[in-house]
């Protein structure tokens, strides 16, 4: 996927797997809360799909990406991660 491939040079090297927890690559899972930053990339493919790329860094610098195309369990899992991501940022903008 062309998105990937660029989120990828641009550095965002990890593939994050949703998890319970939060974002997990091959050694840590990363808590919603230690995300610094997200850029949310919409997606369309050509069957007429949307899909959203997730690019996140995290407080100690990892940089890396997830998407909207999982199983409905990591999607809903997801989506409350976001959640708690925002409510971090509301709270650290007081």
């Amino acid at each position: 996927m062309e998105a990937i491939d660029d989120a990828i040079d641009a550095g965002f090297t990890v593939k994050f797997i949703v998890n319970e927890r939060g974002f997990g690559d091959n050694k840590l899972t990363y808590l919603p809360e230690t995300v610094a930053y997200v850029k949310a990339i919409h997606l369309q493919n050509t069957s007429g799909n949307q899909s959203v790329l997730y690019l996140l860094e995290m407080v100690d610098g990892i940089c890396g990406w997830t998407s909207s195309q999982q199983d409905a369990f990591a999607k809903i899992l997801l989506e409350q991660h976001l959640d708690r991501i925002k409510e971090n940022f509301k709270q650290n903008e007081l």
